[in-house]
């Protein structure tokens, strides 16, 4: 298997344990894996960071820790939406490969023989999965009108 962008590990039937089975999608790890919501939070605290203009405080990192658990959570709805619009165009993911950057799909059963249609509608299902949660969420805080995560009213931008 070759190795997709922004994976930096092995990730050969070697390197990979399964954890667990849901909706027909095995899940499984690389032994590098678990640092995974660790750079997600790393890279929520430097994007604070970043929008703080570098004013370092303790708001700023607790505001990146919410931000990297928030980004993790898009992650798992990401993937989500690719197992549903999988099963629904007929062509499912036989396996997602969490590894330290990223998650991987995996095809195996499917091959060539999988409809080009199908290819689209199984790799659209994530953005729109994500799509679908983020336009539920601004919808939520416009019915509510109070932000749904704390302190998510700080990441506005500051003149």
């Amino acid at each position: 298997m070759k190795r997709p962008l922004l994976v930096f590990e092995d990730i050969g039937p070697e390197s990979r344990r399964e954890l667990f089975r849901f909706a027909g999608v095995s899940f499984m790890a690389t032994r590098w894996a678990a640092l995974s919501p660790f750079m997600w939070i790393a890279l929520g605290v430097v994007t604070a960071l970043a929008e703080s203009r570098g004013a370092f405080k303790t708001s700023v990192a607790v505001q990146g820790v919410i931000y990297g658990v928030l980004l993790i959570c898009c992650n798992v709805i990401h993937t989500l939406g690719h197992i549903v619009a999988g099963h629904l165009v007929g062509a499912p993911m036989d396996a997602n490969l969490m590894t330290a950057t990223r998650d991987v799909n995996i095809y195996i059963t499917h091959g060539d023989g999988t409809p080009r249609s199908a290819r689209i509608g199984r790799s659209l299902g994530g953005p729109l999965a994500n799509l679908l949660a983020g336009l539920a969420s601004l919808l939520l805080w416009l019915w509510t009108e109070e932000p749904l995560v704390p302190y998510v009213r700080d990441f506005q931008c500051r003149d």
